[in-house]
């Protein structure tokens, strides 16, 4: 089963440098293509909204942040990290405050 086209995962695949390139090749083969390229338009409509929009802002926290809240750097850190810009890509967290918040939560 494939992933949803969330926002976070629209936003980090925009922000990647050769995101336009792709774009143009998934367009391309998607016209010159007899096959079904349903989920190629579809995640092409989904990519509409969020060109020439800020995708990849700073997010609010980092590994020093996740330190000076106590937690001991390790494999959780990536987890907390991802999923707390995540809710930030997706506008569920919207200040600094909160993703501390959400990321104390994690651990």
């Amino acid at each position: 089963m494939r992933e949803p086209l969330s926002t976070a995962r629209i936003k980090r695949f925009l922000a990647a440098a050769d995101s336009g390139d792709a774009i143009a090749f998934l367009r391309a083969i998607s016209e010159i293509s007899g096959y079904d390229w349903t989920r190629v338009c579809t995640a092409l409509e989904a990519i509409k909204p969020f060109v020439g929009t800020e995708v990849a802002p700073l997010p609010w926290i980092t590994g020093d942040d996740l330190i000076a809240l106590g937690m001991v750097p390790g494999p959780m850190f990536k987890m907390i990290l991802d999923r707390t810009y995540d809710e930030q890509l997706e506008g569920r967290i919207t200040n600094r405050d909160a993703a501390v918040a959400f990321a104390i939560g994690l651990k």
